[in-house]
């Protein structure tokens, strides 16, 4: 498939990612209580928007700066989303280059010390900022992350915990480590740059394994829990996943690299049904 293919030779060949100049500090962000930056990125989304804003606005944690970055949404998204804006710093609508163009445009505009993610068809535990600030500040930490939980239409089906030890030493196995859940400090992105934009599904993995090989300090909290919508992913976005995986997880050692993704490139295509994303 040239999808596939095309998303292989991407990761394969890594060009620099986006760099990301330091930004003065916000007057909000105390040493007591940092200022912590959630970031929402939706399109098509009026189902759920409304659901991941009051989320944000239900946290326990008391300093948060909200940043809502829409894509052009033409299915009353934008109304929600308008509906909302007193309880948003700050948002806008209009096109974008993708996903992580627009994760990297959330990080650009964010003026705390920490950032989270929010996205539009999950929500937060009421104290989620506040548990991943405390896993991060109390025993100093880069990156605190925590377990997922997925909901069918019927309602949870799956707990996804977060790896507990996983360090740079085992940087070259696939880590455990849910983005969704992910709180991290600003100062990471300004150390290793933004998300590629050449991945299409593997860029935060990529994130996060440049995070671990720069000496980032990782700490799980099995109480930080993000709950997300399990919606259906069609096969060709499960491949697609799995190569751009594949090639990011296996790119170190560089033989492991040329052996994984080699065969995948030569076979053309991934064998579908084995990938859970």
């Amino acid at each position: 498939m040239p999808l596939i293919q095309h998303a292989l030779r991407a990761a394969l060949e890594p060009r620099p990612p986006d760099e990301i100049d330091p930004i003065p500090r916000d007057p909000r962000d105390r040493d007591e209580i940092p200022l912590v930056t959630v970031v929402t990125i939706c399109l098509n989304r009026v189902s759920s928007i409304a659901r991941t804003i009051d989320a944000v606005r239900a946290q326990t944690y008391p300093n948060i700066e909200y940043i809502v970055l829409d894509g052009g949404s033409t299915d009353g998204t934008v109304e929600v989303i308008r509906a909302n804006a007193h309880r948003i710093d700050f948002w806008r609508s209009g096109p974008d280059a993708g996903l992580y163009a627009a994760l990297n445009e959330g990080v650009r505009r964010a003026r705390g010390r920490f950032v989270q993610f929010a996205h539009s068809d999950d929500w937060m535990e009421p104290d989620q900022v506040e548990r991943a600030v405390k896993a991060a500040t109390f025993v100093y930490a880069d990156i605190a992350h925590g377990d997922l939980l997925l909901h069918e239409q019927g309602g949870l089906t799956h707990h996804l915990r977060g790896e507990q030890e996983w360090m740079p030493l085992r940087v070259a196995e696939l880590p455990r480590i849910l983005h969704p859940t992910v709180l991290a400090r600003r100062r990471v992105f300004e150390a290793i740059g933004l998300f590629r934009t050449d991945l299409r599904i593997a860029a935060d993995a990529d994130w996060l394994l440049r995070a671990a090989h720069a000496g980032m300090v990782f700490r799980h909290d099995p109480d930080i829990r993000t709950n997300m919508s399990a919606g259906g992913i069609s096969t060709v976005r499960q491949q697609l996943a799995l190569a751009e995986g594949a090639a990011v997880f296996f790119r170190e050692p560089a033989r492991r690299t040329r052996l994984v993704a080699g065969a995948i490139l030569l076979l053309g295509t991934v064998t579908p049904g084995i990938a859970s994303i």
